[in-house]
């Protein structure tokens, strides 16, 4: 299996608790995405998808926490002239502040649905892209237990679901708290006392695996580009996960993550964005990040989610090495660039012969 690393990657010694929740780092939205905020009209007649098959394939794309809309425009916009039928859940920065204090993601839901009701009608069965929390929300509307009144069970309309960098396992151990949700329901009553508080423990409770969501094929990427660094004291000094070894007394497990591709070998996936690490601060970012998600910060992932916490039990997994989780610029790349879109694009496609879960 091919692998950039010179040093092993660093990963948590042991899963995190299945206890997850929407991740508190604020992403950045850079000048390019800006620019190309304006997105043409959806086209639902395409000669060709890339790589695929003659038609449009439906694509509905899912943000990240405290993301906005705008920020995937660059995305969608390829996407489109790849040839598939792309849109992206509408939100604005402000629609995530009520969550902060203890709302329902249940607005979120409700978006993602209207959306997905009107490709379903076009396409039949689609993917779904989640980014960050966007993954992790993703399957509460793929299941049938009921959230907030609502029983979405959307595993008929949808063929696969891709998550990027999103914390499926997080602890929520976040480093200024975190309000309690209140959520309804008679399986809430059933449920453990965190799970009425937590909408990520909600769906990890009531899915904890890939096959839990009615036969949709569950593909969890993450980028693995820094290894967490604490500002000061023993491991202090700045370095990304393919650089030097680790000063921490954590064991040093080799990812069970498939590799993109070797950054080597002529691969234009490595060729533009082999550079690791990032600064000191970078360094300094993920540590709290990644600790607040695993219990651990000197471990590996894209700068916002750890490498242990990024997967979901069953599921197939793609490793990402150079990827981060947010919009950098300065020739530092994210899942969204065109570069990086190439490595999972393929899973857009609706698997041959895959018709479980249709309803």
């Amino acid at each position: 299996m091919a692998s950039s690393h010179s040093a092993p990657v660093q990963r948590c010694s042991s899963r995190a608790p299945s206890s997850a929740s929407a991740h508190w780092w604020h992403p950045k939205l850079n000048r390019a995405a800006a620019s190309r905020s304006r997105l043409p009209p959806a086209r639902t007649s395409i000669a060709a998808a890339a790589g695929g098959s003659s038609g449009s394939s439906g694509v509905l794309v899912l943000p990240g926490f405290l993301f906005s809309s705008r920020q995937y425009a660059p995305l969608v916009a390829d996407l489109r002239a790849r040839g598939y039928d792309a849109e992206v859940v509408p939100t604005a920065m402000s629609d995530w502040f009520p969550v902060i204090y203890g709302a329902s993601f249940d607005w979120y839901l409700k978006r993602m649905d209207s959306l997905l009701q009107s490709m379903h009608a076009r396409h039949d069965r689609v993917a779904l892209v989640g980014h960050s929390a966007g993954g992790w929300l993703a399957r509460i509307l793929l299941g049938g237990e009921p959230y907030q009144g609502v029983r979405y069970g959307r595993s008929g309309w949808v063929h696969t679901l891709l998550t990027l960098g999103t914390p499926h396992q997080s602890i929520e151990n976040y480093p200024f708290g975190r309000a309690e949700e209140s959520l309804a329901g008679a399986s809430i009553d059933a449920a453990p006392p965190g799970v009425r508080g937590s909408s990520l423990q909600f769906a990890n409770y009531f899915y904890p695996d890939a096959a839990a969501l009615g036969g949709v094929r569950v593909v969890c990427a993450c980028g693995d580009v820094i290894r967490g660094r604490p500002l000061w004291g023993p491991g202090s000094g700045a370095s990304g996960s393919s650089n030097g070894s680790s000063t921490s007394t954590s064991s040093s497990l080799s990812s069970s993550y498939p590799s993109a591709g070797s950054l080597d070998e002529g691969s234009n996936f490595g060729r533009g964005f082999q550079s690791r690490g990032g600064s000191r601060w970078d360094a300094y970012v993920a540590f709290e990040s990644y600790k607040s998600g695993c219990g651990r910060g000197d471990v590996d992932g894209d700068g916002v989610t750890p490498l242990c916490i990024a997967q979901l039990p069953g599921a197939e997994e793609l490793l990402l090495p150079g990827v981060w989780h947010i919009p950098r610029g300065r020739g530092q790349v994210w899942y969204g660039d065109a570069a990086v879109q190439e490595q999972w694009l393929h899973y857009l496609r609706e698997p041959q012969g895959s018709a479980a879960g249709r309803t």
